[in-house]
């Protein structure tokens, strides 16, 4: 069976939220390592490339206007069963528009192995 995908449901904080919406972490074998993915399944590259609970990470994505939106997640914590939930950030680039403050927020990815979640159903009527 495939590990799950912890996709990410809930997104608060600035604009670049969005582009955080709907991506997922899906585990890298059964090695508590986990691989970033869009939500169209392209795999994101990770610094450092795989992902622990309780470690840092940071990553680009590409933005609308086809320029690199750089990522920083820190407080990250992950489970197939528990989910994943951290804080993000975007560091203000030079020539940014915005009025000096980074963008920030928090996400959060309900987690549960399908098996595990159908384990506790009866089958009696």
């Amino acid at each position: 069976m495939d590990n799950p995908k912890i996709r990410i449901k809930h997104v608060h904080g600035g604009e670049d939220k969005s582009y955080l919406q709907q991506c997922y972490f899906e585990e890298k074998g059964h090695t508590n390592g986990f691989l970033f993915f869009t939500k169209d399944g392209g795999r994101i590259l990770t610094y450092p490339s795989i992902i622990t609970s309780g470690q840092d990470f940071s990553f680009k994505l590409p933005s609308i206007d086809g320029q690199e939106i750089e990522f920083q997640v820190t407080e990250f914590c992950i489970s197939d069963v528990e989910g994943a939930h951290g804080r993000w950030s975007v560091p203000i680039q030079p020539g940014d528009d915005d009025d000096g403050d980074p963008e920030t927020g928090t996400f959060q990815a309900p987690g549960g192995h399908p098996i595990e979640l159908s384990a506790g159903a009866s089958g009696s009527a």
